[in-house]
């Protein structure tokens, strides 16, 4: 089972604790942001929660709204 999620530890957890083989980051406020330092911000939730989720068996990707 793979799921879409928010880049936050609860959406982590709670992929890893209902069985999920594989998230997908959704990156879409990062795409969004507009001015430089809200991407910034948004950059760093998606990095850390990439982080997070490398620590646990979960394979992991990112996207929705990159060009």
């Amino acid at each position: 089972m793979s799921l879409f999620i928010d880049p936050s530890s609860e959406q982590i957890r709670a992929s890893e604790n209902l069985g999920a083989s594989a998230i997908e980051i959704h990156t879409g406020r990062y795409c969004d942001a507009r001015t430089p330092a809200e991407a910034d911000g948004e950059m760093k939730r998606i990095v850390d929660a990439v982080a997070e989720a490398s620590r646990s068996k979960l394979r992991i990707a990112a996207g929705h709204g990159l060009n």
